[in-house]
């Protein structure tokens, strides 16, 4: 997928949820200006990071797009914890 449309997709539901970039930097320990980089496809998400994005948001669909297979994608899916190696 495109980043920045990814990034449009993310900040899309950020703002559907009542979130700002402030409080998603806060809660994943990074800065306002990163979020915006992330938001507007300037620099790519790692997949790690991004797991945590979605929980966040609330949001296991965010990672379909990136890998088909992921078993942080299945954790969240089912709403329960595996272990991810």
């Amino acid at each position: 997928m495109d980043t920045t449309k990814f990034g449009q997709s993310l900040r899309e539901r950020r703002r559907s949820q009542g979130f700002y970039t402030f409080r998603i930097a806060s809660a994943l320990h990074l800065s306002e200006t990163t979020i915006r980089c992330f938001e507007r496809g300037e620099r790519q998400i790692p997949l790690d990071l991004l797991s945590s994005w979605a929980l966040l948001l609330e949001a296991p669909e965010v990672l379909s797009c990136v890998c088909q297979e992921c078993p942080v994608k299945a954790a969240l899916a089912t709403n329960r914890p595996q272990s991810v190696a």
